[in-house]
């Protein structure tokens, strides 16, 4: 049996190292699968990357639609590859997309788990409803037909929880702290702290983006003064240096965004690589000042460090943006992700 866990983030092989010490598993029996290219460079594991077929199924088209049987079996043929003639478990961040849905119907699939990836574990309709928004009465038709007809990829299924025509009772493995809402299978875990080689200087700010402008969150104008505020708290608070960590999904034209405002404002400032763990700094570090809009490394910077001062301005454009205000997930977990956060 193998146990394959599937990793995007460090937040996600984090957890999953930790769920792997938990269950006892032997480290021959493990296999990493991934996407956005993500490795850990202070890991000497194999990650096996999907991003190729990952990227075949996003965005999910009418074109996807049609030619979803083909990837399938291109996936099909990776999994083959990787697993041999064993079965396998598999340790997934969610079920919202078809690519992880497609694992866990292989046929070679013993069943399935969740590993804490990111703030849609917070979400506790995600745990009970479906991850589309309102469509029309004929395009839900559509979907109901749709989905009568294919076993293996399922439109708008729940994000978290038992997989239609599967019976699996999937354990829930996730970072412990107060804000999780107790439900059966959920097996609580700490991640072990480990040293990075980047050193954050003292008197110094992280600012955290997330893939705001690239998902059309938010009106471009409203985002600029969002970060106009957050570099106003940064001048008054007399910090002598910004580190920038982007997120995987930035383009060059969110990061010439930010960095033209950062000279504007004279703030001298260094980039994080994508493959330097920030938790790891976030936890390791002396006390941090974090900044950023609506990342869930907000979030996690005060679970990891009570010190950490963290603060966000997405209530700007919350208020004053229509289409953050309906795309903006966080209104589902205000209360939480505001606790102990100073609020622009």
């Amino acid at each position: 049996m193998k146990h394959l866990f599937w990793v995007h983030s460090h937040t996600s092989f984090y957890t999953s190292l930790a769920a792997i010490e938990y269950l006892k598993l032997n480290i021959d029996d493990v296999l990493f699968l991934s996407d956005r290219g993500y490795i850990n460079k202070y890991f000497d594991y194999d990650f096996h990357d999907l991003s190729g077929l990952v990227n075949k199924l996003s965005p999910f088209t009418i074109k996807t639609a049609v030619s979803l049987r083909n990837i399938q079996r291109e996936f099909d043929i990776e999994i083959n590859k990787i697993i041999d003639e064993n079965s396998f478990i598999s340790y997934v961040p969610h079920l919202a997309h078809p690519a992880y849905q497609i694992l866990i119907t292989h046929h070679k699939s013993s069943g399935f788990n969740f590993v804490e990836e990111g703030l849609a574990n917070y979400i506790n309709e995600n745990y009970h409803g479906a991850t589309f928004r309102n469509f029309s009465t004929l395009v839900n038709s559509l979907i109901h037909i749709y989905n009568h007809f294919n076993d293996r990829v399922i439109l708008g299924h729940e994000i978290f929880g038992r997989y239609r025509k599967f019976n699996f009772e999937p354990k829930y493995f996730l970072i412990d702290n107060k804000y999780h809402t107790k439900r059966e299978n959920q097996i609580r875990l700490t991640w072990k702290p480990h040293k990075v080689e980047i050193e954050v200087l003292k008197k110094s700010a992280i600012l955290i983006l997330g893939p705001t402008l690239e998902y059309h969150m938010a009106n471009l104008n409203y985002y600029k003064e969002a970060l106009q505020k957050l570099l106003d708290y940064s001048l008054v608070n007399g910090f002598s240096c910004f580190y920038i960590k982007y997120h995987p999904y930035n383009n060059k034209n969110t990061m010439l965004l930010v960095e033209a405002l950062l000279r504007k404002n004279e703030i001298k400032f260094r980039i994080i690589p994508h493959n330097e763990p920030i938790e790891q700094m976030l936890r390791n570090d002396h006390d941090l000042t974090v900044l950023g809009i609506d990342s869930s490394l907000l979030f996690y910077a005060k679970l990891l460090n009570k010190g950490n001062r963290v603060i966000s301005a997405y209530k700007h454009l919350l208020v004053n943006d229509d289409v953050y205000q309906q795309r903006c997930s966080l209104r589902k977990i205000e209360t939480i992700f505001e606790d102990s956060i100073v609020i622009l």
